[in-house]
């Protein structure tokens, strides 16, 4: 079964990477972080992920590292900090049984 959440009042702090970023909801002052469904963007940071990334895409560390700061740069323009989102999540079961969340962001 599926529940869908919406979610507003909800400011940017701060831009994590190019799937990610934090919000602080404007009430109660809470700040979680936010991931974008169906967004997948390359890391920004030398990580297991980045070496497995290599080895499934093919390409080398140094292009997706750098690829990954354009992404964040772009969500940045997109969303900058200090922009005030109404965000609709659903949760889930995802295939190991976990519960988990998928964001559809709307920016306001």
């Amino acid at each position: 079964m599926n529940l869908a959440l919406i979610k507003t009042h909800l400011t940017v702090t701060k831009i994590v990477d190019g799937d990610g970023l934090i919000v602080q909801n404007m009430f109660n002052q809470e700040e979680e972080e936010i991931r974008l469904i169906g967004v997948d963007a390359p890391e920004i940071k030398r990580s297991r992920k980045l070496l497995q990334d290599e080895r499934e895409t093919h390409l080398p560390g140094e292009l997706l590292l750098e690829l990954g700061i354009q992404s964040k740069q772009f969500l940045s323009t997109l969303v900058p900090v200090g922009s005030v989102v109404t965000i609709s999540m659903e949760r889930v079961k995802s295939i190991l049984q976990s519960e988990q969340f998928l964001v559809k962001t709307t920016w306001l």
